[in-house]
């Protein structure tokens, strides 16, 4: 096994004659060796040094070498620890070993029985070492695999995106104040972290179906025929198609939206008429944003509805398309959400 000045022991005991045997033993054999008198010196020196063993007498005057071995173990759980004891005094020497020591010796101890004990501990300390760093790369490994397929997930909603806009340049717009105010609306709704930063995104392609949508429908002027409007509600089961078999959160979501934002609270929306909470919350939560931006600003169709004349409407669809819950929240962060649209209409 490699000895040298990595491998740093730090002696710790009261009686002098123990500590005086014990330095050139170690010195001998090729380790860096440090003394102290205290539990206290001990602890500065630990502090100063970093040691790879600690050889620890458990009866000392002041603080006991056990409350060391007790506060080592917090800081310092990879530093290895052996014990020693009187003879008479194993039951201390098994309740250090709970505590978190390797191993203990009695004393008088042989020569050699030290240095088994310490080659023993030594070796435990550095397979502890190794299987901590491993462990810490493994983490590191998948930390950065999962942020690489975070980037990847969102660079793809960031594609379909366009893709929608490309569509009709007023969508980009649109799509982009949805994700925003839907976002706004989980927050108040308790929504954090990742599940919050997935709303906004997911949000941008509620309408991704729309790709199905012929132009001659999509963009036509006048009120849609019957037929036609069958037409459109296709766009949400052409949005769960492109979604289809997705594994990550993100794409799973957004599938959930593109197929259930036409939904209504009360059973009467498509494309499969859910009602209540069979339709998902993101999904309840874009139906929202989705009615009042459309409202409020311009189509092709007809031009931008007042604000009041907006929330009339919507006010009175309350528990009918609307989740009462969803839309209260809404209503309270109104002013909110007024000052996010007009900066984003004043950038443009």
């Amino acid at each position: 096994m490699e000895k040298g000045p990595q491998h740093r022991i730090l002696v710790v005991d009261d009686e002098g004659p123990v500590r005086r045997m014990m330095a050139p033993l170690l010195s001998r054999a090729g380790y860096e060796c440090f003394q102290a008198e205290s539990a206290e010196k001990a602890w500065e020196r630990l502090q100063q040094t970093n040691c790879s063993l600690m050889v620890l007498n458990i009866t000392m005057p002041g603080v006991s070498g056990m409350q060391l071995l007790e506060k080592v173990k917090e800081s310092c759980p990879d530093l290895a620890v052996i014990m020693a004891t009187e003879a008479d005094n194993r039951t201390a020497a098994v309740r250090a070993l709970q505590l978190g020591a390797y191993g203990y010796i009695i004393k008088p101890f042989e020569p050699d029985e030290l240095m088994i004990s310490i080659a023993n501990a030594l070796e435990h300390h550095r397979l502890v070492t190794a299987s901590r760093r491993q462990e810490q790369e493994l983490r590191q490994k998948a930390a950065k695999q999962t942020a690489e397929s975070r980037a990847d997930e969102t660079e793809i909603v960031q594609k379909l995106a366009i893709a929608s806009e490309w569509r009709n340049d007023e969508t980009g717009e649109h799509i982009r104040r949805i994700g925003l105010i839907a976002a706004r609306i989980a927050v108040e709704l308790g929504w954090r972290g990742r599940d919050l930063e997935d709303i906004r995104l997911a949000a941008l392609i509620h309408d991704i179906g729309n790709v199905g949508v012929p132009d001659v429908v999509l963009h036509k002027l006048g009120k849609l025929t019957a037929k036609e409007f069958e037409i459109v509600k296709l766009h949400t089961i052409v949005g769960a198609e492109i979604l289809a078999h997705a594994h990550a959160p993100l794409l799973r979501m957004a599938r959930d939206i593109a197929l259930c934002h036409q939904e209504k609270w009360d059973g009467t929306g498509y494309p499969q008429k859910l009602a209540g909470t069979a339709i998902p919350l993101s999904a309840r939560i874009v139906a929202v944003a989705d009615v009042y931006d459309a409202m409020t600003h311009p189509r092709v169709y007809r031009p931008a509805i007042s604000q009041e004349q907006t929330l009339t409407d919507m006010d009175g669809t309350r528990g009918k398309h609307f989740d009462p819950a969803v839309f209260d929240v809404f209503r309270k962060i109104l002013p909110q959400l007024h000052i996010i649209c007009e900066e984003m209409d004043d950038a443009h």
